[in-house]
Protein backbone atom coordinates (compact mmCIF):
# COMPACT_ATOMS: atom_id res chain seq x y z
CA UNK A 1 0.00 0.00 0.00
CA UNK A 2 1.30 3.44 -1.00
CA UNK A 3 0.77 6.32 1.21
CA UNK A 4 1.91 10.07 1.19
CA UNK A 5 2.47 12.79 3.92
CA UNK A 6 1.50 16.08 3.41
CA UNK A 7 4.07 18.86 4.22
CA UNK A 8 3.85 22.69 4.53
CA UNK A 9 5.23 23.28 1.29
CA UNK A 10 4.17 20.69 -0.97
CA UNK A 11 4.30 16.98 -2.05
CA UNK A 12 6.07 14.23 -1.13
CA UNK A 13 6.70 10.95 -2.98
CA UNK A 14 5.30 7.68 -1.92
CA UNK A 15 7.46 4.72 -2.38
CA UNK A 16 5.60 1.44 -1.51
CA UNK A 17 4.98 2.97 2.01
CA UNK A 18 7.93 4.98 2.68
CA UNK A 19 7.65 8.52 2.11
CA UNK A 20 10.59 10.62 0.56
CA UNK A 21 10.70 14.12 0.64
CA UNK A 22 12.91 15.71 -2.01
CA UNK A 23 14.56 19.46 -0.91
CA UNK A 24 13.38 22.37 -2.05
CA UNK A 25 14.98 24.21 -4.69
CA UNK A 26 15.24 27.84 -5.05
CA UNK A 27 15.59 29.06 -8.10
CA UNK A 28 16.38 33.02 -9.14
CA UNK A 29 15.55 35.27 -11.48
CA UNK A 30 17.72 38.13 -12.14
CA UNK A 31 16.82 41.19 -10.74
CA UNK A 32 17.04 43.53 -13.64
CA UNK A 33 18.35 43.65 -16.88
CA UNK A 34 21.21 46.05 -17.27
CA UNK A 35 20.74 48.51 -20.35
CA UNK A 36 23.84 47.31 -21.83
CA UNK A 37 21.49 43.78 -22.29
CA UNK A 38 19.17 45.74 -24.25
CA UNK A 39 19.18 46.36 -28.17
CA UNK A 40 16.48 47.54 -30.26
CA UNK A 41 17.70 46.10 -33.78
CA UNK A 42 14.67 47.24 -36.35
CA UNK A 43 12.95 50.43 -35.02
CA UNK A 44 10.70 52.21 -36.90
CA UNK A 45 12.24 54.16 -40.15
CA UNK A 46 13.66 57.07 -39.07
CA UNK A 47 13.66 56.31 -35.41
CA UNK A 48 16.85 55.28 -33.17
CA UNK A 49 15.99 53.33 -29.80
CA UNK A 50 17.98 53.93 -26.83
CA UNK A 51 17.05 52.10 -23.81
CA UNK A 52 17.35 54.63 -20.61
CA UNK A 53 16.94 52.21 -17.90
CA UNK A 54 17.48 48.37 -16.57
CA UNK A 55 14.17 46.18 -17.02
CA UNK A 56 13.00 45.54 -13.57
CA UNK A 57 11.89 41.87 -12.96
CA UNK A 58 8.00 41.63 -12.68
CA UNK A 59 7.05 38.18 -12.90
CA UNK A 60 7.76 34.65 -12.78
CA UNK A 61 6.27 31.37 -14.17
CA UNK A 62 6.81 28.50 -16.11
CA UNK A 63 6.70 27.16 -19.53
CA UNK A 64 6.56 23.23 -21.14
CA UNK A 65 8.82 24.03 -23.52
CA UNK A 66 11.38 26.51 -24.96
CA UNK A 67 10.02 30.53 -25.24
CA UNK A 68 9.38 30.18 -29.36
CA UNK A 69 7.17 27.49 -28.46
CA UNK A 70 5.07 29.71 -26.47
CA UNK A 71 3.54 26.98 -24.16
CA UNK A 72 2.92 29.10 -21.10
CA UNK A 73 1.43 26.94 -18.10
CA UNK A 74 -1.42 28.31 -15.90
CA UNK A 75 -0.80 28.21 -12.20
CA UNK A 76 -2.71 25.31 -10.32
CA UNK A 77 -3.77 27.72 -7.79
CA UNK A 78 -3.29 31.89 -6.77
CA UNK A 79 -3.68 33.43 -3.73
CA UNK A 80 -3.43 37.19 -3.22
CA UNK A 81 -2.69 38.72 -0.08
CA UNK A 82 -3.08 42.12 1.38
CA UNK A 83 -0.09 44.34 0.17
CA UNK A 84 -0.59 42.70 -2.85
CA UNK A 85 1.23 39.66 -2.36
CA UNK A 86 0.75 36.87 -4.33
CA UNK A 87 1.39 33.39 -4.42
CA UNK A 88 1.09 31.25 -7.46
CA UNK A 89 1.36 27.38 -7.06
CA UNK A 90 2.31 25.27 -9.88
CA UNK A 91 2.00 21.37 -10.20
CA UNK A 92 3.56 19.21 -12.81
CA UNK A 93 3.19 16.13 -14.10
CA UNK A 94 7.08 15.32 -14.72
CA UNK A 95 6.50 13.13 -17.80
CA UNK A 96 4.62 16.08 -19.95
CA UNK A 97 7.54 18.25 -21.07
CA UNK A 98 9.26 16.64 -23.72
CA UNK A 99 10.43 19.81 -24.83
CA UNK A 100 11.42 20.29 -20.80
CA UNK A 101 10.32 22.87 -18.40
CA UNK A 102 11.01 26.53 -18.57
CA UNK A 103 11.43 28.92 -15.95
CA UNK A 104 9.92 32.49 -17.42
CA UNK A 105 11.55 35.52 -15.88
CA UNK A 106 9.04 38.68 -16.54
CA UNK A 107 10.39 42.08 -16.76
CA UNK A 108 9.09 45.81 -17.80
CA UNK A 109 6.17 45.39 -15.69
CA UNK A 110 2.52 43.62 -15.43
CA UNK A 111 2.61 42.68 -19.43
CA UNK A 112 6.46 41.13 -19.24
CA UNK A 113 7.42 43.42 -22.02
CA UNK A 114 10.41 41.64 -21.99
CA UNK A 115 10.82 37.44 -20.74
CA UNK A 116 14.17 35.69 -20.22
CA UNK A 117 13.70 31.55 -20.19
CA UNK A 118 15.73 28.84 -19.00
CA UNK A 119 15.38 25.35 -18.95
CA UNK A 120 14.70 23.68 -15.53
CA UNK A 121 15.01 20.49 -13.72
CA UNK A 122 11.65 18.72 -15.38
CA UNK A 123 11.11 16.16 -12.50
CA UNK A 124 10.26 19.01 -9.87
CA UNK A 125 6.48 18.25 -9.43
CA UNK A 126 5.86 21.53 -7.62
CA UNK A 127 6.86 25.05 -8.11
CA UNK A 128 5.42 28.52 -5.63
CA UNK A 129 6.03 31.69 -7.03
CA UNK A 130 5.98 34.40 -3.57
CA UNK A 131 6.05 37.75 -5.32
CA UNK A 132 5.52 41.15 -3.61
CA UNK A 133 6.29 44.44 -4.45
CA UNK A 134 9.59 45.72 -5.06
CA UNK A 135 11.42 48.78 -4.04
CA UNK A 136 11.36 50.29 -7.29
CA UNK A 137 8.33 51.62 -9.25
CA UNK A 138 6.81 48.44 -11.28
CA UNK A 139 9.28 45.94 -9.43
CA UNK A 140 7.76 42.89 -7.96
CA UNK A 141 10.31 40.97 -5.38
CA UNK A 142 9.88 37.08 -6.72
CA UNK A 143 11.22 33.85 -4.32
CA UNK A 144 10.60 30.54 -6.58
CA UNK A 145 10.62 27.39 -4.29
CA UNK A 146 10.44 23.79 -6.63
CA UNK A 147 10.68 20.23 -5.71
Amino acid sequence: MKRTVAIAFGMAFAFDGWAVERPVQQIECPAALPVSAIQSVAPPEGWKARPTAPFLLSSAGFNGGPPEMIADLVPYSVVEKRAQQMVETWKFDPDSFPDGLWLACGYGGAGGEITLSRQIDSTFSVCVVKSSPGKKAGSRQVVISCR
